[in-house]
Formats: structure tokens, sequence, C-alpha cells
């Protein structure tokens, strides 16, 4: 059973297959698969999983650069970048001091693979697995609940790394905006997306995390897949 790497708010791990049950879709009736909101690929190997993506291209992109860096390293440099994460302690005195090395001149020399070994670590570690960047884009989401942690080395999850770098090795991915992503798709491709949610007050929301993607961007997704459909 393939499983993400990576805690995300709105994770569709568990349930995008009954997505496309109640919708009737089936894998014979798609070529490629194209996913403009990978996020953490909760949704991907959910329908990996469940048979829906098997001899088929996927295409996956995400705006955060930071985790597409990540996928792409895992399946190349694995071990360099495990190594780097078996340096880390779980302790919220450590997670403060390498949350805020972005803020840190010297964080530029970091190797990718520390950086892509930190990801991990900070997601493992922050408050309920959130991704979130201030406006200078470093990362600002505070340690999470000591007493919900379990050992960030233990075996369960270095094997769980490393079935995933496995797993995604054949996934197609990029970090370009959503437009000109599912402009690469053709007719007969599905399309799955799972944008940032619309704020139901004025409350921060998950759509500003990465920019905002507020009612006039949904607007413009929706208007783009009908274009495609029509196609």
């Amino acid at each position: 059973m393939n499983d993400t790497i990576l805690r995300w708010a709105g994770n569709k791990n568990k349930i995008a297959h009954e997505i496309f049950q109640k919708t009737g879709i089936k894998p014979e009736q798609f070529n490629n698969f194209y996913e403009p909101f990978c996020g953490a690929l909760g949704a991907t190997l959910n329908l990996l999983n469940n048979g829906y993506l098997q001899n088929k291209q996927v295409y996956l992109n995400d705006k955060n650069a930071e985790i597409i860096n990540l996928y792409s390293n895992l399946r190349t440099n694995l071990r360099n970048i495990l190594n780097e994460y078996a340096l880390f302690n779980n302790s919220e005195a450590d997670y403060y001091t390498i949350r805020n090395e972005d803020k840190l001149p010297s964080f530029g020399s970091r190797t990718p693979y520390y950086k892509n070994a930190r990801t991990i670590y900070l997601n493992s570690l922050c408050f309920n697995g959130l991704y979130r960047v201030n406006p200078k884009n470093q990362f600002n989401v505070p340690y999470g609940d000591p007493k919900s942690k379990k050992n960030i080395h233990d075996i369960t999850k270095l094997q769980n790394i490393q079935n995933f770098a496995q797993t995604i090795q054949n996934f197609n991915f990029s970090a370009i905006d959503y437009v000109s992503f599912i402009q690469q798709a053709k007719p007969g491709d599905l399309i799955y997306c799972d944008p940032p949610y619309i704020p139901l007050d004025n409350k921060d929301s998950f759509d500003g995390y990465l920019g905002k993607f507020d009612m006039n961007e949904q607007c413009k997704l929706r208007n783009l897949l009908l274009q495609k459909y029509h196609e």
C-alpha cells in the first residue's frame, strides 16, 4: 500500500477513489492523469492503490516548489536525504532552531538534500501538518502538540519514505502555474482538481498559504476546465 510522507491539510488520501466511484469514472475511460494542485500526493496515491492509475502517465504539479523539489530529489538522492534527516532531533527547541534557519543568510548555502530533509522534519512536527509561509517565504507554522508526536526516526516512517521514493519514480513533476499545466492535457486525459479552499469568513484560510486563490481564481479555473472539456 502506497502512502504519503507528508501530513497535509485537506488530504484526500483516504477518499479520492470514493469520489471517482460516486462520479462513475473508470480507469479505461481516460488516458493520462493530471493533478495541478497535488500537495502531499494523497489523492494520487489513493487512486494508484485502488487501480485507477496503473499503466498511465501521471503528471503532478504544485505551486509549492519546495515539495516538488523534495519529490524530485527523493527519486535520485534518497540516501543523501535520509542521512541528513537522521541528524535531526525530536524536540521543540530543535524544531524552532531548524524552522528559523531560512531567516539566516547561511541557509542559501545549505545542500538541496538538507533542505529536503528539513521539509520532511518540519512537516512531521509542526502544528496539524500545515504548510504556511510569511511574505518573505519563510516557514512559520508553530510546533505541534508533543503528546501526539511519534518518533521521527521510527523504522516505519523511514521505510515509508523509502517506499514513497520508489513509488514516484515514474511520475512527472512540475512547479508551474496551474493554467500552463492544465493546458498541457490532451483530449482523453483526466484532470483532477482540488484547489485551495475559499474562506468561509474573513479569517485566515488555506487559500493564503502560498498566495491568494480567491473567487476570481476559482472562476478562472472553472472556465479553463470547461474549455478543456469541450476541446
